[in-house]
């Protein structure tokens, strides 16, 4: 696995190679409660039912598919998910998807109590290298795209290479 380091607010890696299981169960090992965010396509093809029953205080919300989730009434049902789940400022999120889910977790984690962890596990090429990574956050007004947001980075970015396997020549950048 190689690493590369980023600073921000905070300094934190972004790890290239590992694979999402082992960063999912690491992040579940450093906090009490941790609240996986993804989307229905996502947890399915990758399993994400068996890999949450074996970590124990993993809690799933999740989202519609691309910049649908990325609204007021999804962000509203995560933060009374956040709620019931009991996250305190010592628990985390963590996204798994594509960059609309990273935004939408990112910003999720920032408001929270005012800010709590959170770790991106993008599984798309532009969340990848652009959207996991920096800090913006945020989620869509109905005036338009991306205007409801906050600087927040992530602890850790965790780049698991198979996702890019399993996406369309158009979604990769090659050429048909």
């Amino acid at each position: 696995m190689h690493s590369i380091e980023v600073r921000a607010e905070h300094t934190y890696g972004v790890h290239i190679g590992g694979h999402f299981q082992g960063a999912l169960e690491e992040v579940s090992q450093n906090h009490e409660r941790v609240l996986l965010i993804a989307n229905p396509l996502v947890y399915e093809k990758f399993s994400l039912a068996h890999a949450i029953a074996q970590l124990g205080n993993v809690e799933l919300f999740l989202t519609p598919d691309g910049e649908a989730q990325k609204s007021v009434h999804v962000t509203e049902e995560i933060w009374k998910k956040c709620g019931s789940a009991g996250l305190t400022r010592s628990d985390a999120i963590v996204a798994l998807g594509g960059g609309a889910t990273t935004d939408l977790s990112g910003f999720v984690a920032a408001t929270w109590l005012r800010g709590i962890d959170w770790y991106a596990i993008p599984t798309t090429l532009a969340a990848m290298v652009d959207a996991s990574i920096g800090g913006k956050t945020g989620i869509n007004a109905e005036a338009g795209k991306n205007l409801i947001g906050a600087f927040h980075s992530p602890r850790s970015v965790f780049i698991d290479l198979q996702f890019l396997t399993s996406l369309s020549d158009r979604e990769i950048g090659r050429a048909h």
